[in-house]
């Protein structure tokens, strides 16, 4: 691309538009104006729509968050090798208002630029495959954070206004948050807690999420299961928290309300009597007062008579049982003035009659006669009383119970005693149902080393699980322990089923362990005579020092021996750095011990102690120690003797009894030595050795003098790495790995490693030889596999979009594809010719010929 102007890689802010001419020592300083994008000025030519081919690099941030005033790689590059740039810009953004934040330096084939250096540009128009920035992060509490560029291929293509994905900011401290609620009603009231400032929001059945916080309330709900999901954002991060599970809860129909009570009443007068008849539509007691007199009790038909001529008004009130509710009407009537006549006096047959109602623990009487007069009543035998319709007799005990009634006529002493007497029966009130209750759950996680400890406590009995992040739940006690348990922010949910109610409670907690705390150094020291013998033991990998009272440190691993000590007080101190982190330190100081003058007893043979485990089904983990200063020698099933310490894992054991031998060396005097034998019966199980898997075309997949490899293994949980020509290895844990800019027409050689956690490891070679030609896309012949009249063919190019046209012995096949099945082929030789074409219409496809032989035999 020599006739290409230069190419830019700027950043671009989304609210405006700014032209900018492309300059070879980075974009100009009018792209830094706020408001404004960045584009080339490239003649009128628009944006390219099409994928970008580069990509901005954001894994050396941690995916917890940037930690403030921290420095970070950012590395711009192209999709593949020879896709390259000649310029950029890029500039970090606060995703809450827009506004440039962060800082970049400079560095090679890059600068610093804008106001307070937030942007990097290119330095020069040479061509670049990648370029690696430094950024540095800004101060704490800018929160999430997005990288906004632009790419330019040549003068006429270019890309702008992209983003990258946003990068929260760590708030150092684990993130713990909650939501619960409570029913009044069919309205719901939600409580949420957050151990940091953030936003919640929340969604009732499955709805649209709003912004909520304690005490928002959801009214009108109707009756029967709903449930309210919560999920919170921490003030500086990107993505929010989705808090498991979503609270749940259940609206009670309310009560039916009680009817209307309506009372009426009619006067009908008769001479100088008025007679008044009352109706309810509920049960209760009346009272009636005329004219300007007071209220008395009276029945549904009461009779005033010897009334004077003239208008008069009854008063009535009605009081319902069980309430305190009056009602009151009135009724106005006349009594006309009549001729004084004396009438002839009727006897009259004296009536009574009474009922008894029971509500709860009381009795209430309704009393009536056909006369003025008077009631008493006497409860279960008890002294007569003055009664009335409505008199109630409370506080009654369970079981039967019986009123005598009464009733003496105004003017008369006869007494009328009303039989049989008023008989209820108390009932025992109803036991209340108790309302099951959500078991009161409470938990706690603590973080020790690579170790999570989960602790709960709960008010009755519960089986629970546990479940670390999107693990499989499994169930657990109080004090559970997650182990081997990677840095970074996880979440531990702890879910209990009630025994007795099967209600369930679920509490989830946030939790962070970090690199430090995994790393752990333990040890011990063994004294022999004047030697001492030091054992320690790193959770991470590290270098170590070991240091003998006050002599220079020296360089040592598990096992070393100081020799020829000085009779006295000792102390050995071992001090170890991570592999990955050289600043990271970790220093053990062993105890004191203490070496006492040479005795001349004879040498005895160490006491070795050793012990056998299964491990991951074919192998065995070994720990022994041994009672003096010893080296180890371990061997399987009398195979050949290998050095070892404790912790040794022998694997590709059969499927049989093993037997392992230990075998320790007095480091005084080689001559004395102790050796024990260890068993481990594996037998009945399967125990294939490990097997390293490939597809037919590998690589699997080339583009140009780039390729992919594709490879696997017959067993779970292998690790691979892989180096190319004999350099150095490096972890290709997916099971694929990318070369850039092979070695053409020459031997690529990949070595592919497979190990597993049990200690069993094997090596294979791919061979490889790169036919790239700028000029031509290639055809690579994969595999050839005959049969009797048939043969399968698997080849590829390294055009990843080409397609392909064949000939077989001259005669044209249209559009083939790998692999080829060929039927139907007479015995002998065949020739078969595979053209590419190529997906440039500016490179030209190279025919490959692959011949072979069909033998009918």
């Amino acid at each position: 691309m020599a006739f290409e102007m230069f190419r830019i890689l700027a950043i671009c802010n989304i609210l405006g538009h700014v032209l900018v001419n492309g300059l070879p020592t980075g974009a100009p300083l009018r792209a830094c104006e706020t408001g404004t994008n960045i584009v080339p000025n490239h003649a009128g030519n628009t944006p390219s729509t099409s994928p970008v081919p580069y990509s901005v690099d954001l894994s050396n941030i941690p995916s917890n968050g940037y930690v403030p005033g921290r420095n970070y790689n950012i590395i711009l590059r192209g999709s593949s090798s020879n896709t390259d740039f000649k310029g950029f810009m890029i500039q970090g953004r606060v995703r809450a208002d827009d506004s440039p934040t962060g800082t970049f330096g400079t560095g090679i084939n890059y600068r610093s630029r804008c106001t307070g250096n937030t942007a990097a540009t290119h330095t020069s128009r040479d061509e670049k495959t990648s370029v690696t920035l430094v950024w540095t992060a800004p101060a704490a509490g800018t929160g999430c954070i997005c990288f906004r560029y632009a790419f330019v291929d040549y003068f006429t293509l270019f890309w702008a206004n992209q983003i990258t994905s946003c990068i929260s900011e760590n708030l150092q401290t684990a993130i713990q948050a909650s939501s619960s609620g409570s029913i009044r009603g069919n309205t719901f009231t939600i409580s949420t807690s957050a151990n940091v400032e953030g936003q919640f929001e929340c969604s009732l059945n499955n709805g649209a999420f709003k912004t909520c916080s304690t005490g928002d309330t959801f009214v009108g709900l109707s009756a029967g299961s709903h449930s309210v999901s919560v999920r919170f954002t921490p003030n500086g991060h990107c993505r929010a928290i989705t808090l498991r599970p979503p609270v749940r809860f259940n609206i009670i129909q309310p009560p039916t309300p009680s009817p209307t009570i309506r009372v009426g009443g009619s006067v009908r007068v008769r001479g100088n009597r008025a007679v008044v008849t009352l109706t309810a539509n509920a049960n209760g007691t009346f009272q009636c007062k005329l004219d300007g007199g007071g209220f008395q009790p009276c029945r549904s038909r009461e009779t005033f008579s010897g009334l004077s001529a003239g208008a008069h008004t009854v008063w009535i009130q009605f009081t319902p049982f069980g309430s305190t509710q009056v009602l009151t009407l009135h009724r106005n009537f006349t009594i006309e003035m009549m001729s004084t006549v004396t009438p002839t006096p009727t006897p009259t047959v004296i009536q009574a009659s009474g009922s008894a109602t029971v509500s709860g623990n009381a009795a209430n009487v309704t009393l009536s006669a056909n006369v003025a007069g008077a009631f008493q009543c006497s409860l279960d035998g008890a002294a007569f009383q003055p009664c009335s319709t409505g008199s109630t007799f409370s506080g009654l005990s369970v079981g039967d119970h019986s009123i005598a009634v009464q009733f003496t006529p105004d003017g008369s002493s006869a007494v009328l005693t009303l039989q049989p007497p008023l008989t209820f029966t108390i009932m025992p009130p109803p036991t209340p149902t108790p309302t099951p209750q959500v078991p009161d759950l409470s938990v706690t996680a603590t973080v020790a080393a690579d170790k999570i400890t989960i602790s709960y406590n709960v008010d009755e009995e519960v089986d629970c699980t546990c479940q670390l992040d999107s693990d499989q739940s499994m169930p657990c006690t109080s004090g559970h322990m997650i182990t081997d348990v990677t840095p970074g922010d996880h979440v531990v949910i702890v879910t209990c089923t009630s025994q007795e109610t099967d209600l369930i409670s679920t509490r989830q907690l946030s939790v962070s362990v970090s690199e430090t705390e995994r790393f752990i150094i333990t040890g011990w020291h063994n004294v022999s005579g004047n030697n001492a013998q030091v054992f320690f033991n790193s959770t991470l990998p590290a270098r170590c020092t070991c240091r003998l009272d006050r002599e220079r440190p020296v360089a040592c691993v598990s096992g070393h021996v100081y020799r020829n000590i000085e009779v006295g007080r000792h102390q050995i101190r071992v001090v170890c750095r991570l592999r990955a982190n050289t600043r990271m330190r970790k220093e053990l100081k062993l105890p004191r011990f203490t070496i006492n003058p040479p005795t001349t007893a004879p040498p005895q043979p160490p006491r070795v102690t050793a012990t056998a485990s299964v491990f991951n089904n074919c192998s065995a983990k070994l720990t022994f120690s041994a009672d003096a200063l010893v080296t180890f020698r371990c061997r399987v099933n009398m195979g050949p003797w290998e050095a070892c310490t404790s912790g040794y894992v022998a694997s590709g054991l059969q499927s049989d009894s093993n037997e392992i031998e230990i075998e320790a060396t007095s480091t005084e005097n080689s001559n004395v030595k102790t050796t024990v034998t260890a068993t481990v019966d594996l037998t009945g199980q399967a125990c294939p050795l490990l097997e390293i898997t490939r597809p037919v075309c590998n690589p699997s997949l080339i583009n140009g003098n780039n390729a992919t490899f594709t490879f696997g293994a017959n067993k779970p949980q292998v690790k691979f790495t892989c180096a190319i020509n004999n350099s150095p290895a490096s972890p290709c844990d997916e099971g694929r790995v990318a070369y850039l800019k092979l070695k053409t027409n020459m031997k690529n050689i990949i070595t592919v490693t497979a190990s597993t956690t049990d200690g069993e490891t094997v090596s294979t070679n791919i061979n490889y030889t790169s036919k790239y030609n700028r000029r031509f896309c290639q055809v690579y012949t994969c595999d050839v596999n005959t049969g009797r009249n048939s043969a399968t063919i698997h080849f590829i190019s390294d055009d990843p979009r080409a397609t392909y046209r064949c000939k077989l012995d001259g005669r044209r096949i249209r559009r083939c594809t790998s692999p080829l099945q060929l039927t139907n082929l007479s015995p002998g030789g065949h020739e078969l010719t595979v053209t590419p074409r190529c997906s440039s219409r500016r490179v030209k496809g190279k025919r490959e010929k692959i011949g072979f032989i069909i033998n009918p035999q």
